[in-house]
């Protein structure tokens, strides 16, 4: 007989951490507005397995991990590889600082679900589609704001995919004539 489980104190994460994953950055409250794209780059937001919930972010070295409040149907936790972010239709690298003359000024992140992941999602956040994410922040965090969130996700997004395959890769054979 064996009892499989995990054990979450104070300190720990609510997380599985990767190999070499740290966390840069936690977001104690954010809301997540999450849309697939069309062909024209704009969200639909009509779709009806769109998500909008309440979720708590972690920004770590490897990936964007929220985790809702709240289950959303059968979504509990979205996470998004840096590698699975795809630059929108003018080139521009994830994420994108969106600031709207009237509302908050929130960040949006492009990405492609990998088919591993739909078992969990159910219907929710389709493979097919690259999906777009609106992060906003809630509530006053003193030291946490969206501009410094901005700056934490580019950096870690640049050097999570400057970083090479490092599992299963082998020197190239020597060339002989």
């Amino acid at each position: 007989m064996s009892i499989n489980s995990l054990i979450l104190d104070g300190g720990s994460l609510p997380f599985l951490a990767l190999e070499d994953e740290v966390v840069l950055l936690s977001l104690p409250k954010v809301t997540l507005h999450c849309y697939p794209l069309m062909d024209n780059d704009r969200p639909n937001t009509k779709y009806e397995q769109k998500i909008e919930a309440n979720a708590r972010g972690f920004i770590t070295t490897k990936r964007l991990i929220f985790l809702l409040f709240e289950p959303f149907q059968e979504v509990q936790t979205i996470t998004i590889i840096y590698k699975q972010m795809v630059p929108n239709l003018s080139g521009e690298i994830p994420p994108q600082l969106q600031m709207p003359w009237l509302g908050r000024n929130y960040l949006t992140v492009s990405y492609k679900i990998l088919p591993e992941q739909v078992s969990g999602n159910g219907k929710w956040l389709n493979y097919l589609y690259t999906w777009q994410c609106n992060i906003y922040l809630d509530g006053g965090r003193g030291n946490l704001d969206i501009f410094r969130v901005h700056d934490v996700l580019k950096k870690a997004i640049i050097e999570g995919n400057s970083r090479g395959p490092t599992e299963n890769t082998e020197p190239l054979p020597a060339y002989s004539p």
